[in-house]
């Protein structure tokens, strides 16, 4: 139900973004920050809006027959200048389904959180040295009560990349995190996570790429378990302005989902003349 009211009028801004306005001067290359979880060491040149979005979908703990459903997982990037981008992000409408209660079947949905965030430039990739950029995110307690941050929650990440042949490429990050959960008595706690991913990405053909992937949290205390994610995936470039990509991903450890699906789309918005 969630998908037929939701993600055809996404698919149509974007379809038509990238498809309406008349193309003024050279196009840059279109480099996103999906569909994997490594973002990518590059920011959106200036005067450009970049949309991202897309559904994703999977089996939290299988155990439990808990499953979710995301859309649409969105992130607007704007170039303000050639170093620096603003990106406003939203978790989309969620729903989240246990099959397993003991009250039978329970799902909860509702609109998830926003966040705001941004993305510089350090410096350029040089031999051996990669390219290497910082984030910043910082998710908003609104949004339903069930499914919103209970605080609002930063997150930092060094961005790095290096050329390793004219097809491969290897992206990586390294960051830290707060998160803040209630447990069942109410109780509310910030949690510190040390965030990292691997990335590697194939051009398979000038449109066609593909790119395997592990991601994961650790916790600074030694009672948390970590998060560990496989993922692969796949992009495909329909025009300059529009990519489309699919992905799925399989847990590595106990408390990571056990495995997800997803796909989505890219837009960026014309350049305008001054």
């Amino acid at each position: 139900m969630m998908t037929r009211t939701l993600i055809p009028p996404a698919l149509f801004l974007f379809l038509l973004v990238g498809s309406s306005a008349v193309l003024l001067g050279a196009e840059p290359e279109l480099i996103t920050d999906r569909p994997d979880a490594t973002e990518s060491a590059y920011t959106v040149p200036r005067g450009l809006f970049q949309l991202e979005a897309g559904v994703r979908a999977g089996d939290l703990d299988r155990s439990k027959g808990l499953r979710f459903l995301s859309a649409p997982e969105s992130l607007l990037r704007i170039g303000l200048n050639d170093a620096f981008e603003l990106r406003l992000g939203f978790d989309g409408y969620l729903v989240e389904q246990t099959s397993s209660s003991g009250d039978g079947e329970r799902t909860e949905r509702g609109i998830g959180a926003p966040s705001l965030g941004f993305k510089v430039a350090i410096s350029e990739e040089q031999g051996a040295l990669p390219q290497v950029a910082f984030l910043g995110t910082l998710r908003l307690p609104t949004g339903d009560e069930q499914l919103r941050p209970r605080r609002a929650d930063p997150a930092f990440r060094f961005a790095l990349s290096n050329t390793l042949s004219e097809r491969l490429s290897l992206g990586y990050n390294l960051g830290l995190a707060w998160i803040t959960l209630a447990d069942e008595f109410g109780v509310e706690d910030t949690e510190s996570l040390f965030d990292w991913t691997v990335a590697l990405g194939i051009s398979a053909a000038e449109r066609l790429g593909f790119f395997v992937e592990f991601y994961g949290l650790v916790g600074a205390s030694a009672s948390t378990k970590p998060l560990n994610v496989f993922q692969g995936g796949a992009t495909y470039l329909l025009t300059q302005r529009l990519q489309i990509d699919a992905t799925a991903s399989f847990g590595l450890s106990e408390v990571a989902p056990d495995w997800t699906v997803g796909t989505g789309i890219t837009s960026r918005f014309p350049r305008f003349k001054d």
